[in-house]
Order: C-alpha cells, then structure tokens, then sequence
C-alpha cells in the first residue's frame, strides 16, 4: 500500500526547500515575484493551498493555508489537510502532488530568474565599477 502522507510530506518539504531559495536576498537586490496561489486540495468551500494570505493582506510563502483561516508551517499538518480533504482518493491525491511539484518548479523559475537578474546588473555595473578604480588610481598617484 503507498503512504500517501509520506509522499506529500516530502513533497512538501522540496516546496518549503525551494521557496525558502527563492525568498533568499540576491547581491546587488532584485526584487521577488508576485506570487501565485496553488491550490492542493479543496473541500466544498475550503481549500488548502500555498502562499498563505493573511487578513491584512500580506503573502507569506513560509505558511500554507488550510481551511481559509488557518495557517501553518508544518508540512505534517497539511499533508493531513490534504489527506482530509481528498477522501484518500488515489486520484486526488495524485492531483495534489502534482500541484505541489507544479509549485516547487515554479519556485525554482523564479529562483533562476532572480539570479539572472543580478548577473545582468552585475554585467551593466561592470563599466562604472571599472571608470571609479582606474578614477582612484589616478586619484593615488597625484
């Protein structure tokens, strides 16, 4: 029999992995994307998905959100949610992981992207870096 909870646990956990990467500051800064929601599982009108949203508005893709209220960190718990939500439906649990893996991919773009980024700000910086050294060179020789 396949643990369900197992796999959604360590999926869950290459989520967490990649966006903590992701939320990771870049030298010289870029600014982070705007993040999509990705839902896992829903239930009537509650739903499981990842970046939570608090009432005042504020993303926080450390948190998953279960039940539109609560949030949480614990990939043990909303794998549960999860679970609790799709019946244990071989089917909709699958859905789930793949939604999971979708998000962890989309974590992983954005990561590359951002470092991309930097190098091209690096690349553009490259020339004024290059005219201030040879600018106090001049400066230490007189």
């Amino acid at each position: 029999m396949v643990n369900y909870k197992k796999l959604l646990i360590s999926a869950l956990a290459e989520l967490f992995d990649a966006q903590e990467l992701l939320i990771k500051e870049t030298v010289p800064l870029t600014g982070l994307p705007r993040f999509r929601r990705f839902v896992f599982a829903q239930k009537k009108d509650e739903l499981v998905y990842w970046p939570a949203v608090f009432k005042d508005g504020m993303v926080a893709s450390s948190y998953f959100s279960c039940e539109g209220k609560n949030v949480y960190k614990s990939a043990s718990t909303v794998s549960a949610y999860i679970l609790d939500f799709t019946g244990q439906q071989p089917r909709l649990v699958l859905r789930a992981l793949r939604r999971i893996q979708a998000a962890t991919s989309w974590c992983e773009a954005r990561t590359e992207g951002r470092k991309r980024a930097a190098e091209e700000i690096l690349r553009q910086q490259k020339r004024f870096l290059d005219i201030l050294e040879a600018e106090e060179a001049l400066a230490a020789i007189k």
